[in-house]
């Protein structure tokens, strides 16, 4: 299991079963539970990855989170940014 996995895991709400069910009930109802965390868990994973734009100003290449992005900047696309390497800097990637 991935780091980002086992955090995840760590938010996995705790769900006190319903103490009418009993024996296969029960079963099925802990099923439907581990599906539905595993659908949220995938979708919240998902969110992770989109979190982040590609930016490049005076062809300088920059990651940054999308909420702190600067009006003026022009996103690209993967292609253009697959070669290079990067470096930390105030908070963003910067290309060297």
């Amino acid at each position: 299991m991935r780091e980002d996995e086992e955090v995840l895991d760590m938010l996995r709400p705790i769900v006190k079963s319903p103490s009418h069910l009993k024996g296969h009930e029960l079963d099925l109802w802990h099923k439907e539970q581990n599906r539905m965390w595993q659908k949220t868990k995938k979708k919240k994973k998902n969110n992770k990855k989109n979190q982040f734009i590609k930016l490049r100003i005076d062809g300088i290449v920059y990651i940054e989170e999308k909420c702190n992005k600067i009006e003026g900047e022009m996103p690209i696309s993967d292609e253009n940014i697959k070669s290079k390497s990067y470096t930390m800097s105030n908070s963003k990637f910067q290309s060297s």
